[in-house]
């Protein structure tokens, strides 16, 4: 929801710096840090970059700044995808 909530106010005209905030803070807080005891370190790492992307972009005016936001949305979803159980890793 929170990369719901900066794409939205990005194509919305509202406080996309305070989204990206929040984004952030929840990443660093309440998702990375319980995450790095059970997820390979390097998708935790690629989307810490990614984030950390955004508000340049947005400041330079990137037309590239929902792409990156759909980058996010896929590295969480891989990060999900690894956690789940599935009958290939079992066998």
């Amino acid at each position: 929801g929170k990369i719901e909530a900066v794409v939205d106010a990005y194509e919305g005209g509202g406080d996309v710096g305070a989204k990206i905030s929040e984004l952030q803070n929840f990443f660093e807080h309440d998702y990375a840090r319980p995450l790095r005891l059970l997820v390979n370190d390097d998708y935790l790492a690629e989307m810490s970059v990614t984030i950390a992307r955004l508000e340049p972009m947005r400041e330079a005016g990137c037309d590239e700044f929902t792409a990156e936001c759909e980058a996010l949305r896929a590295a969480a979803r891989r990060i999900y995808l690894s956690e789940v159980p599935s009958l290939e890793r079992v066998m």
